[in-house]
């Protein structure tokens, strides 16, 4: 396994390599990222995974400097996985004028003030200006994320449609705990009674799924009797969306997507399901 630091480091790596299938994390990987490693190995050419908490997607109240960071167990997971490179970007390497200088891509409102964009209204932004020189960089020709951040996965699909760029955006089913609870880097944030509880958010889901099939699907109402299922959680939004498009739908209909996000205590937790 080979570790970069700086640019030309990675184009040294790739420069012989036909093909590069790239894993982006911010680190603190958990088998949920491990997922996106493995389906990178099933692709010809390189696997080549990247660690860098990206500070442009950060609100100026959000958890930046608490983010967990955790690279010494990152790098044994990625070593026991097989990963060809691990790509350890600094700050500067990825914004070299820094990065509130740096010049940004804008996602249309369209996708970007729905869901969880509601509440983080920069994010967006800048998740698809960091993927955007991550990919430009490395010059992969796939780049895997996870379902779980699905208002995200569409995003990133259509910035490199419109944007044309020559790499395939692949996403990867959620990989949940044996409760269902969704992984995420953010669960080690939960104390054991709120990690109890935020296992109730899937189980409403499948719930809302349930009921779909028994005739109740207007989002109001099963909004409601998810909020009724999930007491000791905080409900952001739940909203009924178009699978390809993040339309937001009134009445569902089998092959929409039931997209939430809750707070847990002080963690907000985002799901989603395919109705």
């Amino acid at each position: 396994m080979i570790i970069c630091e700086t640019r030309e480091e990675l184009t040294n790596w790739r420069n012989n390599q036909l093909e590069v299938s790239l894993v982006p994390t911010m680190g603190a990987l958990h088998d949920g990222h491990l997922s996106l490693i493995q389906e990178a190995k099933k692709h010809r050419g390189r696997s080549l995974v990247s660690i860098f908490v990206n500070p442009k997607q950060f609100g100026p109240n959000e958890d930046f400097d608490q983010y967990p960071r955790t690279l010494d167990a990152d790098l044994k997971k990625c070593e026991d996985e097989g990963v060809d490179c691990v790509w350890i970007p600094k700050e500067r390497g990825i914004y070299p004028e820094g990065v509130e200088n740096a010049i940004g891509i804008t996602v249309p409102d369209s996708l970007s003030k729905v869901l969880c964009g509601v509440s983080r209204p920069h994010f967006f932004d800048g998740v698809c200006t960091v993927v955007y020189r991550l990919l430009i960089l490395s010059k992969a020709t796939t780049a895997i994320f996870g379902e779980k951040d699905f208002q995200q996965l569409i995003i990133l699909k259509k910035m490199v449609s419109d944007l044309m760029i020559p790499v395939t955006i692949s996403g990867c089913p959620i990989v949940r705990e044996t409760d269902g609870l969704a992984m995420s880097s953010r669960n080690r944030y939960l104390s054991s009674k709120e990690r109890h509880n935020a296992a109730t958010l899937y189980q409403a889901l499948l719930t809302a799924k349930k009921e779909l099939s028994e005739g109740i699907n207007d989002i109001s109402v099963i909004r409601s009797r998810l909020q009724s299922n999930c007491p000791q959680l905080t409900l952001d939004y739940l909203e009924c969306v178009d699978h390809d498009t993040l339309e937001l739908k009134q009445t569902c209909k089998n092959g929409d997507r039931l997209c939430v996000a809750a707070w847990c205590g002080q963690t907000r937790l985002i799901d989603n399901l395919m109705i």
